[in-house]
């Protein structure tokens, strides 16, 4: 890991931790396994494989899943799901098709289009092709998915109940280390596409990258520049594991590197400590 942490777990380098979903723990244990190879003293000569812990909470008591435990979020968010927002009416025509060809009237609730895309996705992923006619529909579906998301998580009045405690907990780690606590400079969270899509909404990410397919990550990078000396944060996004790096822009920051105070001021509308966003979720 480029001398961030050691090829050994070591509690004091690296924070992991997974939502109660079955496959996000499955995608911690396996990206754990390739960031700590068994080397030539592995506990067994046998299985070439380094167990690392990992922090799970149990999903009713856990911030990073409020569309299941947070009614005030998950309230807006299912009466998003089954509606007809007036930004969506541009994509009718498609729309239209896309309902004759799978039998459902999704031109009334378009924003379901996110849950067919995912759907769409995964089928294609396990080798089951989509018939022709949908696969020549699939780029605008895509679009139309993207745009669903923004509908469902772009809410700048929601924003905070699906991320402002990750956000809290990043910040509160980037501004100690750069007070000189280094400990555990590596954080992983393994979530779901929601939580990707929100996060990169509240860190204001610009221009919106659409739906994170699975297997997608996005990390708030800390850096220290060596001609100044100043933190600066950089948003880094990968929409599959084979996929080029992209370098994100913060909105309203004045350079790519973000520098940290910036950073900070730009997102606090949307951090929230544990204790006010349970307040704030009843």
């Amino acid at each position: 890991m480029g001398g961030l942490i050691s090829t050994h777990y070591n509690s004091s380098e690296i924070y992991i931790r997974s939502t109660e979903s079955t496959r996000a723990q499955m995608t911690v244990l396996t990206a754990m396994a390739a960031v700590y190879p068994a080397g030539d003293d592995n506990w067994s000569d046998s299985v070439p494989w380094q167990p690392t812990p990992y922090t799970m909470v149990p999903g009713k008591y856990d911030p990073n899943a409020a569309s299941s435990n947070c009614p005030k979020f998950a309230n807006a968010f299912m009466s998003k799901m089954f509606s007809a927002p007036a930004a969506m009416e541009r994509y009718t025509n498609v729309l239209n098709q896309w309902s004759e060809l799978i039998g459902t009237n999704i031109t009334a609730t378009p924003v379901l289009a996110y849950s067919y895309y995912d759907v769409y996705k995964s089928q294609i992923s396990l080798g089951v092709p989509l018939t022709e006619e949908l696969q020549a529909l699939l780029p605008q579906i895509k679009e139309i998915a993207g745009e669903a998301m923004e509908v469902l998580l772009g809410d700048e009045n929601y924003v905070a109940l699906e991320a402002g405690v990750y956000m809290n907990d990043v910040i509160t780690a980037m501004t100690s280390a750069a007070s000189g606590d280094v400990s555990q400079p590596l954080r992983i969270y393994s979530a779901h596409d929601t939580n990707v899509y929100s996060v990169m909404v509240a860190a204001r990410i610009t221009p919106r990258q659409g739906v994170p397919p699975y297997c997608s990550s996005f990390a708030l990078e800390l850096r220290k520049r060596t001609d100044t000396g100043d933190y600066v944060v950089l948003p880094v996004y990968q929409s599959s594991p084979d996929a080029e790096l992209m370098y994100l822009q913060v909105e309203g920051c004045s350079a790519l590197l973000c520098p940290l105070d910036e950073f900070v001021s730009i997102t606090k509308p949307f951090v929230l400590d544990e204790n006010t966003w349970r307040k704030k979720c009843a």
